[in-house]
């Protein structure tokens, strides 16, 4: 069966030869595949780590609703770079497989922080972009991030402009 959702973010930096690979698909039967491969110092033999988990009915019904919604359905197929990035570049792609199309994402030089201070991308890139992090957070087994450190609530907190 086709996964309902492949995402695959390649970030480098911030420091030179750092860099973190993921891998994440999502089945529509709410399996999920989770792939990571990571270096944390420069000249490290990067890890590399499988998981797999299944998400409850509940959850799926919500990652299908905001799969399903409009905002996401008309998403462009390429968002460009918003930043000149220097030592942090982070390559964003999106694949949503749904009964009546297949829909493919991509980011260049992905910096949700920018929502921040301003409306840098659209909400529905960095929902869906959140609960991918959710996803891939439980798949691992990780305590979920504090919240001063949790930049997806702080960007489901912070007011539209």
């Amino acid at each position: 069966q086709p996964a309902m959702l492949v995402s695959h973010n390649r970030i480098d930096g911030p420091f030179g030869g750092q860099y973190r690979v993921e891998d994440l698909q999502v089945l529509s039967s709410g399996k999920v595949l989770y792939v990571e491969e990571a270096t944390t110092t420069i000249g490290q033999k990067p890890t590399h780590s499988t998981y797999e988990a299944q998400i409850g009915t509940n959850e799926m019904q919500q990652l299908v609703g905001l799969l399903s919604a409009p905002a996401v359905r008309s998403l462009p197929k390429k968002i460009p770079s918003r930043t000149k990035p220097i030592d942090f570049f982070w390559q964003a792609a999106l694949e949503i497989n749904r009964a009546d199309k297949a829909q493919t994402i991509r980011v260049d030089n992905f910096y949700p922080f920018l929502n921040l201070h301003g409306h840098a991308y659209p909400q529905a890139l960095i929902d869906i972009e959140c609960a991918v992090q959710d996803i891939q957070v439980r798949a691992a087994k990780r305590p979920q991030p504090a919240d001063e450190d949790n930049w997806c609530k702080k960007l489901a907190s912070a007011p539209a402009l």
